[in-house]
């Protein structure tokens, strides 16, 4: 039997202490005892312990705010004026290190933050303009030299980004200018030596003409015909070697595209101004196929080898990034293994699943939004029924899955399209998290994964010369201070114990920079109840270590799933 504990207000004077659940609590002060207008001490508490504390006035944040780690220790401190954030702020490590420091003014980040590594070198340096918008950005390798160096301008409606990357001898690697989110150009890869390997200039997104491209040596290489932006381009490694083929039409990709490794076909397809067109073919180390895109428009079929015990096949269409319609997997003798339907890259429609080795079915039924929905039927080797399941729930979409919030943009982690489909057969954990949003200016120059469902698991390109830096961007995840897992199963349940439904709750919530959770907000229902329970139960989170992204907080948004 799990227990349910019920929330009550227990006053004294004006001060209240409101229990979210045995383990945590909020204390807060209003201006008399008929008032509810906050005015005085505030404090968060988790399992007794203060978890962040600071005052309102007039039911606005006034003054200094402090979060701390299980230990007591300070966490995170910044002052507010008037409900907004404004003065010097700190972030500190569980061993009571500044590891990153900056400036609010009326709510918006200003001058200079700097955050450190473990061993005290530098890590990111970012100079916010009064807008509240970064115009430098320095990213550090632990050595303290320069990894990257990015300088942001914003001039008559248009935003240019000119960016110098580092090899780790201090020599430049590349260096890029984006006006608008288009190349625009000079774009320049150098040899680690620092002689200039190979130079291309855009305008407005389109490649127009080719500057000088030499090996690591410096002998000079023909590469190119293009001619105001048409023409073949060759690319090539360091020492010469071919590395690619691709064909431009008025400065963009058209007809076919090749690469190469060690002189062997790697990858073959065609474009059509731009787009991908016709048939892509993409080989392994081996050089034996591996996936098969046929594209037409928006809209691609694709077959992809998979490697487990036995080499198997799967294909399917995918429109907008995302899988449609049905999905086959084949065994290595090419018999069906199972075949899903899909919407709008969720499992939506018949399911069904072979006995492993032959052509009997094990299992069948039906999923709804990525949810196992109504009957679902097992058999054993003789065709017969050994187990039926009814699932009484109406999984529905509340809003976009795939919304991105205003001024944020999207880290997918790889596997997404398996945690937000309930994957059949396999331990489903009791949460999940499936994507994040992070706020723009913390990241303004950062290339990271486009909300696409299907590009976690398809390759469509990829680049096999030498031309990164070692240096990447570090994302860190808000953490939940404790064991996340037991916390959730503890409180998650509704006061019903027959759960009325069963399948996963997605949400979307904030975590701001003190860590605290607000902002939740169901996406995908399973049942009303259990969308309340879930969306109580994350409001009842204590405060999380904040994300940080290269050692500085930032606000996020969590795609989440809670599992019945």
């Amino acid at each position: 039997m799990f227990l349910v504990f019920l929330p009550r207000v227990i006053t004294a004077q004006n001060t209240v202490i409101l229990p979210l659940n045995d383990e945590v609590s909020e204390h807060l002060e209003y201006k008399s005892k008929r008032s509810n207008i906050l005015h005085g001490d505030y404090a968060f508490k988790y399992k007794n312990k203060i978890q962040l504390k600071g005052r309102f006035a007039d039911n606005q944040k006034q003054g200094l705010w402090c979060s701390f780690y299980p230990t007591g220790a300070e966490l995170f401190k910044a002052a507010f004026k008037a409900g907004q954030l404004n003065g010097e702020f700190t972030y500190l490590n569980s061993e009571n290190k500044v590891v990153a420091k900056g400036k609010f003014t009326a709510g918006k980040p200003e001058g200079t933050w700097n955050s450190t590594y473990g061993n005290g070198q530098p890590r990111r340096r970012i100079v916010f303009a009064k807008n509240g918008f970064p115009e430098k950005v320095v990213d550090f390798f632990p050595t303290g030299d320069i990894a990257v160096n990015t300088d942001i301008e914003i001039s008559n409606g248009d935003t240019v980004i000119e960016a110098a990357y580092y090899y780790q001898n201090t020599n430049i690697a590349r260096f890029t200018r984006i006006k608008n989110r288009q190349l625009s150009g000079r774009q320049i890869i150098y040899h680690q030596n620092g002689a200039v390997r190979e130079e291309l200039i855009y305008e407005n997104g389109l490649l127009s003409k080719v500057g000088q491209v030499r090996t690591a040596i410096g002998k000079p290489l023909d590469a190119s015909t293009i001619f105001e932006g048409n023409g073949k381009l060759q690319q090539h490694y360091q020492y010469g070697g071919l590395y690619a083929e691709m064909n431009y039409k008025n400065g963009a990709l058209h007809d076919s595209v090749k690469k190469y490794q060690a002189g062997k076909l790697r990858l073959s397809g065609v474009y059509d101004h731009g787009k991908p067109a016709g048939r892509r073919v993409i080989r392994g180390e081996n050089y034996h196929i591996n996936c098969v895109f046929d594209f037409s428009g928006d809209t691609f079929f694709y077959q992809k080898k998979r490697f487990a015990h036995l080499e198997s096949k799967e294909e399917g269409v995918v429109v907008n990034g995302k899988k449609n319609d049905l999905t086959k997997v084949y065994d290595g003798l090419g018999k069906p293994v199972r075949e899903v339907a899909y919407q709008n890259g969720l499992k939506h429609g018949n399911y069904f699943e072979n006995i492993p080795g032959t052509e009997s079915l094990r299992v069948k039924g039906q999923y709804q939004n990525g949810v196992r929905t109504g009957k679902w039927y097992y058999f054993n080797g003789l065709g017969q029924t050994t187990y039926r399941e009814l699932y009484e729930n109406n999984p529905v979409l509340k809003a976009n899955i795939y919304e991105i919030p205003e001024g944020y943009t999207a880290l997918v982690p790889k596997g997404f399209g398996d945690r937000v489909n309930e994957t059949f057969l396999e331990d489903i954990p009791v949460h999940s998290d499936l994507a994040y949003f992070l706020a723009r200016e913390y990241c303004p120059h950062s290339k990271l994964p486009g909300f696409d469902f299907f590009s976690q698991e398809a390759v469509f390109d990829f680049e096999l010369r030498n031309v990164g830096i070692g240096f990447a961007p570090d994302f860190n995840a808000p953490e939940f201070q404790g064991d996340e897992e037991r916390y959730i199963f503890k409180h998650m349940f509704p006061q019903s114990i027959e759960l009325p439904a069963s399948g996963s709750v997605i949400l979307r919530y904030k975590v701001d920079v003190f860590g605290v959770v607000s902002e939740v907000q169901v996406i995908r229902s399973i049942h009303e109840e259990l969308d309340e329970e879930a969306v109580r139960l994350i409001e009842s989170y204590p405060v999380m270590i904040p994300a940080r992204y290269n050692g500085i907080p930032l606000p996020v948004y969590v795609l989440k799933s809670i599992s019945y």
